[in-house]
């Protein structure tokens, strides 16, 4: 208490940026000014951004301070998914839909994951198109890299979503806000779900492997396997009953 007024401390901070062009997506830069330092109004010293955005693409990101979220939200096997707004010169078509959906090879070891692609507008006269681009990973330059593939080049590219945060479309390019107390428990519920889900899937992953391999399953049937996992005893039994029917089609 200060002068009898109630002071809440709050650990971690989380704001919400409508990122605009010009700045990197780092704490610090020699040559640019960086997302944190449009949070002026934060005297937080370690804030960061969570995953980056190219110094040209603009819209949704997230800064803050929560590594262990952070981790969550940028593991690669949990493939947290992002929805960018694409412009690119060229004209798509349900071909690139279809390639989009199957996975793209960009020059990596392994082809993209299967992403989502829908087509916005098209005019031929002027040979540019639009469209809004899902994806669950997030390689170096992946949705330029993805629809050079398909033979088109972006023009323009912002991020309009990451997990379960979507941008403010109140939210001027530059400007930023502290995330809604419902905001930050939707995102904190998806990046918990999504790392048990896929720890799961990894056991039941090895359940399968070794049953094929050995003939012996590690437990009387994938059921009792999948329940000797650490993990889910942070987990209560209804929670863990659903988790399990979820993922048995897997």
């Amino acid at each position: 208490r200060v002068d009898g007024r109630q002071i809440k401390y709050n650990k971690y901070e989380y704001y919400m940026l409508n990122k605009p062009k010009g700045f990197v997506s780092a704490t610090t830069d020699r040559e640019h000014k960086t997302v944190v330092d449009i949070i002026s109004s934060s005297e937080k010293k370690d804030l960061f951004p969570v995953g980056r955005l190219d110094i040209d693409t603009e819209g949704l990101l997230l800064i803050t301070n929560d590594g262990e979220l952070a981790h969550r939200l940028l593991a690669p096997k949990n493939h947290v998914e992002k929805t960018y707004y694409v412009e690119v010169s060229g004209i798509l078509d349900d071909a690139d839909v279809d390639a989009v959906e199957k996975g793209l090879d960009i020059g990596e070891e392994k082809n993209t994951i299967p992403a989502k692609m829908e087509i916005l507008k098209t005019d031929i006269q002027n040979n540019i198109s639009s469209c809004y681009l899902t994806i669950h990973e997030g390689k170096f330059h992946q949705v330029k890299r993805m629809m050079k593939k398909l033979g088109k080049t972006v023009t323009y590219l912002k991020r309009v979503s990451m997990g379960s945060l979507i941008l403010d479309s109140k939210l001027k390019k530059g400007n930023y806000r502290k995330l809604t107390e419902q905001e930050i428990i939707e995102l904190k519920k998806y990046g918990h779900a999504l790392g048990m889900a896929f720890q799961i899937t990894d056991d039941i992953m090895d359940y399968r492997e070794t049953t094929e391999t050995t003939g012996k399953p590690v437990g009387n049937d994938l059921r009792e396997g999948l329940l000797t996992y650490p993990l889910l005893s942070i987990v209560n039994d209804g929670n863990k009953d659903k988790l399990l029917e979820d993922i048995k089609g897997l």
